[in-house]
């Protein structure tokens, strides 16, 4: 996604958050929080044939019930939105929307908020039979700290007024729900490989044959070549491959930046061996040194990310 969006929802975010001290009733919460984020999304909330107020959908005569927002399509509602007031808890809500849900043949996504979370859910299993499970959440809150994940960004761009496709949402919604239940699954594997996992990896590095109890020892390896990878794509990101040579000369020029750390790095690996005030392994990458030699972590390398965030060994 765009940085262009990803700035524009901080900026909103931060809008709403300020805004949000002031919402102490459900009205309040639905003028001045959840009609600007309809607003943000590109829907016109002063057309009552795009976006309907409290828009009803009859079981029976005996059995009624309305969300607080419908968006339309050719005049049939679509999304169905249902609002709470500020830190309210919306449990109870979930169950009107998914009534809402059955009632409207037409409605392929439901939002419940209370102004600054927003749950997303579609009806992925079965046609207007509600997910359990939202497929996307948005917290502004967190959102205006920057703390929201390219995935959220991307999911919250595609339901823009501009993009969205109704009839779509369905599948979008399943392939949000599997690829977080794959997020969740790396993070478990990262943490702690298993066994089928960890055999997995050996065979494809060409070792197919393990004895049962030899097996813990490369459990330890694929847990540390995770880390290793993760740490690999954050230096991809943050582009410090690129500045390599800048950083190994900026290094030789601080001889006093603190008293814990090197005055200088050589261009050469230093034999470090564990010392008490070394970090552990986990908590630092390589020395570009070290990196340079293409020895992007060593046991024998223990490092340390200075004040100005740059990447020495320790002696």
């Amino acid at each position: 996604m765009t940085t262009d969006f990803r700035q524009e929802l901080i900026a909103f975010a931060k809008r709403m958050t300020a805004i949000a001290p002031k919402c102490s009733s459900e009205e309040g919460t639905k003028l001045f929080l959840v009609l600007p984020f309809l607003e943000f999304l590109g829907y016109d909330c002063k057309n009552p044939f795009e976006v309907s107020p409290e828009h009803g959908a009859d079981f029976s005569e005996k059995y009624k019930t309305r969300v607080d927002y419908a968006i339309l399509k050719e005049d049939e509602p679509v999304i169905a939105v249902e609002c709470k007031c500020v830190g309210a808890a919306k449990k109870d809500d979930r169950g009107q929307l998914r009534s809402y849900f059955n009632a409207v043949k037409t409605i392929k996504m439901g939002i419940l908020t209370d102004g600054l979370t927003y749950e997303f859910h579609a009806d992925s299993n079965e046609p207007n039979m509600m997910d359990q499970d939202a497929f996307l959440m948005v917290d502004l809150t967190d959102a205006a700290k920057g703390k929201i994940e390219e995935s959220a960004i991307d999911g919250l761009a595609r339901l823009k007024k501009a993009t969205v496709d109704p009839d779509n949402i369905g599948a979008e919604a399943k392939k949000k729900i599997i690829f977080q239940s794959i997020i969740h699954q790396l993070d478990a594997l990262a943490n702690d490989p298993n066994e089928p996992f960890t055999r997995m990896l050996l065979q494809n590095a060409g070792l197919s044959h393990i004895r049962a109890k030899g097996l813990a020892e490369y459990q330890e390896l694929a847990k540390v070549a995770f880390r290793e990878f993760i740490n690999l794509r954050i230096l991809q990101r943050l582009d410090i491959s690129t500045k390599e040579t800048e950083k190994t000369a900026a290094l030789t020029t601080l001889p006093s930046e603190t008293n814990t750390e090197t005055a200088a790095v050589d261009s050469g690996h230093r034999d470090h061996g564990d010392r008490d005030g070394g970090l552990p392994l986990r908590e630092a990458a390589a020395c570009l040194p070290c990196r340079g030699r293409g020895q992007l972590r060593s046991n024998r390398c223990r490092s340390v990310q200075g004040l100005q965030g740059k990447i020495r060994c320790l002696p």
